[in-house]
């Protein structure tokens, strides 16, 4: 199960580069861009190779579903 809102507060939370330059978009009360966050969903589910994975909160726009589909290949299934 990997959260989109929880992975964005755990990059804050760690103070990572990402992190940081997310708390700044998200204090502004804009939207991490679609880019970002698909890279970010990405990189998390590397870490669970060859295993299925829930995506919560995840895609929430027509552009995270296509930015999804092209770095990370069509979904097996989606609710």
């Amino acid at each position: 199960h990997l959260s989109c809102g929880e992975m964005l507060r755990e990059e804050v939370e760690a103070n990572t580069p990402l992190g940081r330059e997310v708390k700044e978009i998200m204090e502004r009360g804009e939207l991490v861009s679609s880019a970002t966050v698909t890279a970010l969903m990405r990189r998390r589910m590397r870490s669970f190779p060859g295993r299925r994975v829930l995506l919560d909160g995840f895609p929430r726009s027509l552009e995270n579903a296509r930015d999804f589909v092209e770095l990370c290949g069509p979904p097996e299934l989606a609710l």
